[in-house]
């Protein structure tokens, strides 16, 4: 997914200059419990849906200017028309789906899984 690749990419990068926006718009989709599993026992669609609302919303000149679609109801395809069609297409691939946190682990984590808890250090 070479949007949320891109995102991550500029949040990165924006954090070590102090721009804020950036940083919050990442941090809050890290917010989403987007689990999958091995069973789907941990699958909730409504995470899902509801992470693919705040890509709208959050970029939202990216989903004006890109083509895209979902798939499946929950992968998301992006195309950006490239200005020379004369070159060889570039394929960026990504998910947005994590594994579950081990129950035994929760206490030693600084800030819960889903926090999005923006670390001052």
């Amino acid at each position: 997914m070479l949007f949320l690749k891109a995102v991550l990419f500029l949040s990165t990068a924006t954090a070590q200059t102090g721009t804020s926006s950036e940083v919050q718009r990442l941090s809050k989709a890290l917010q989403f419990e987007t689990v999958s599993g091995y069973d789907n026992s941990s699958f909730n669609p409504v995470a899902y849906k509801n992470f693919i609302k705040y890509l709208q919303q959050a970029f939202p000149l990216t989903h004006q200017k890109l083509e895209w679609k979902i798939i499946n109801e929950f992968s998301l395809v992006y195309y950006w028309k490239g200005t020379n069609s004369q070159k060889a297409p570039v394929l960026f691939l990504g998910h947005y789906d994590v594994v579950p946190a081990e129950t035994s682990t929760l206490k030693q984590w600084t800030h819960p899984p889903f926090s999005g808890h923006v670390d001052d250090e």
